[in-house]
């Protein structure tokens, strides 16, 4: 068994073990998690694998990004694709590359992780868990249209002006157009509403 972290001459083989456990049958882990897998997050040394047997039988993803919270810049990361083959599970595999990422975010001086899910290795780990509600049951007279790349300029107005949001300093168009196209029809098999 060998720990280390994911480079780019790996990337298909983390994908094809993430499709394998979480979308055998869409296999679209890549559309639905593009910054998870892009080269950048790569690079950043945010990708984290256990080889057996020569292939890569566990995967564990962090994405850091900076948010603005009411004009104050803070780093937050995201844990994510969190899975180890069916064949090697129960050696704590998955328990082991999570605190290595955990040990990263610590190291890149992450204010707040967050890891989507309620597996019981999440329960095990130093967190808090927060649920998010709506204050308000108020209607709000609304239109929803489809998103085309033409209105992506308006959108990104709107998204900068809101007091909690990511920074979004690069181009962000091919994300929108991934969820809008590819995304929707592979893993929604339906018409997108936004």
């Amino acid at each position: 068994m060998e720990i280390k972290k994911g480079n780019w001459k790996n990337l298909d083989e983390m994908i094809e073990l993430a499709d394998l456990v979480f979308r055998p049958k869409e296999k679209s882990m890549r559309i639905e998690t593009p910054i998870m897998y892009s080269r950048e997050n790569i690079e950043k040394g945010n990708t984290f694998i256990i080889i057996e047997d020569k292939k890569i039988v566990s995967f564990v993803g962090l994405v850091e990004e900076e948010i603005v919270v009411y004009g104050y810049k803070t780093k937050i990361g995201e844990i994510g694709n969190v899975c180890t083959h069916p064949n090697y599970r129960g050696k704590g595999y998955a328990s082991i590359l999570l605190q290595k990422a955990i040990e990263k975010a610590k190291s890149d001086k992450i204010a707040y992780l967050m890891i989507s899910g309620s597996r019981s290795m999440y329960i095990s780990m130093p967190f808090y868990f927060y649920q998010v509600k709506s204050k308000t049951n108020k209607k709000v007279d609304f239109k929803i249209t489809r998103y085309k790349n033409e209105i992506y300029r308006d959108c990104m107005k709107i998204y900068q002006k809101e007091p909690v949001r990511f920074i979004r300093e690069r181009d962000f168009s091919s994300l929108f157009s991934l969820y809008n196209g590819e995304y929707r029809r592979k893993v929604m098999h339906c018409l997108s509403k936004i």
